[in-house]
């Protein structure tokens, strides 16, 4: 009985979590199997108003222009490095949520708001998991980013923001896998 009441508490509050992040309560019933009456009275009760509608974010969205291609390669670099090789194949939400933090944090302090929600992360790992999100090394300045599987010909949003020549030298050229 006490281990039902623990498990109960743990799955509102990870509910809660997620959903104090801005994340969409259908996302968040995937999550946690809550029925999506709990979640929006949860939502009423943290926020004071009606949980948003609409569709939810996908990574076509999500990688249209190179600013974003920029961030959902920061987002991917930090959850490869945080959740491991499991991400690839698995979803951690504890491991989700801490990358996702880690994200908000760094963008914040440099450049002073966020780029991608919780809800674009989600829909980047979930697109990693399902093999329609891919990394790719450029072969110009050597950093990894993201791109859809069916976009083979999307370059590298680095390069093509600050327009680098063809070569660069080799000792320029970021060395981080």
């Amino acid at each position: 009985m006490t281990s039902n009441i623990l498990a109960r508490y743990t799955t509102i509050s990870t509910a809660e979590q997620l959903l104090r992040r801005g994340m969409r309560p259908k996302t968040v019933e995937l999550f946690t199997g809550l029925s999506r009456y709990v979640l929006t009275r949860l939502h009423h009760e943290i926020f004071g108003a009606s949980a948003p509608c609409g569709r939810s974010k996908t990574s076509r969205i999500i990688t249209r222009n190179n600013a974003m291609r920029s961030e959902a390669s920061l987002f991917i670099k930090f959850y490869l490095y945080i959740g491991g090789d499991p991400v690839w194949t698995e979803f951690d939400i504890d491991a989700f949520v801490r990358t996702y933090d880690m994200y908000r944090d760094a963008v914040k302090k440099f450049r002073n708001r966020e780029h991608l929600d919780i809800n674009h992360a989600w829909a980047l790992a979930r697109d990693l998991r399902a093999n329609t999100l891919r990394r790719r090394k450029c072969h110009q300045c050597g950093i990894h980013y993201v791109n859809l599987v069916d976009e083979p010909h999307a370059k590298c949003p680095i390069c093509a923001t600050i327009n680098l020549p063809a070569r660069v030298p080799e000792s320029l050229r970021a060395t981080a896998p």
